[in-house]
């Protein structure tokens, strides 16, 4: 079992939640049970997928689970690049929020990767 808070790509989850949030926050009220809650679903997946795969025993199970969150930013980038055409959210938020999620994918990639061969 590992420890998730020994891991940066842990903290990272969190930042990119807090920025998820930050920018789902000054969305259209309409969108309250559309866009803002599945991105705010997708945040907080990642970082949920990140602890889970720290209680597998196995490094295939880990990366399996690390797998999941990776396909979970994504979706996420999905959706931030619609939230942009829509003109939903600063830029500054949309940046951070953007930031966030290149950063993310690269660990995520590097560590799955680490960690199925």
């Amino acid at each position: 079992m590992r420890n998730p808070d020994s891991l940066r790509v842990s903290a990272l989850a969190l930042e990119l939640a807090d920025g998820v949030y930050d920018l789902t926050s000054t969305f259209p009220p309409d969108e309250r049970f559309g866009l803002t809650a599945q991105m705010r679903r997708a945040c907080v997946s990642v970082g949920s997928n990140i602890y889970e795969a720290c209680g597998r025993e196995t490094d295939k199970a880990f990366a399996a689970c690390l797998a999941v969150a990776l396909s979970e930013t994504m979706e996420l980038r999905f959706q931030l690049t619609f939230a942009a055409r829509r003109s939903w959210g600063t830029q500054a938020r949309r940046d951070t929020v953007a930031r966030h999620l290149g950063e993310m994918t690269r660990m995520l990639s590097s560590l799955i990767k680490r960690n199925r061969d």
